[in-house]
């Protein structure tokens, strides 16, 4: 097995997670409207946490390479990521060697 790791940075847009939220079908309030999300969490809309996910899913294609897949997948979100942050986050991964 071969250690690897790969680091991802993301701002996701509005744009972005209303296009997620065509995809998904996700209506919460807390992802879609920007006003009950500040009435409720103080904040700005959260982003959704299968679209952090799926940017994971881009820094592990980088760590295993186009003739990998991915066959696990754990996350923890300790706060809410918000329209507008700049996010990232670092994954680690073992490559079987070939």
């Amino acid at each position: 097995m071969l250690d690897a790791s790969a680091t991802f940075r993301k701002t996701m847009t509005t744009a972005e997670q209303a296009l997620y939220t065509g995809i998904s079908g996700n209506l919460h309030p807390l992802y879609v409207n920007a006003v009950h999300a500040e009435a409720v969490s103080g904040g700005d809309m959260i982003v959704f946490e299968l679209a952090i996910a799926s940017l994971a899913t881009t820094a592990f294609a980088d760590v295993g390479g186009a003739d990998c897949r991915l066959a696990s997948l754990s996350l923890e979100f300790p706060s809410p990521a918000r329209i507008g942050d700049y996010r990232g986050g670092d994954g680690r991964g073992r490559q079987r060697e070939r």
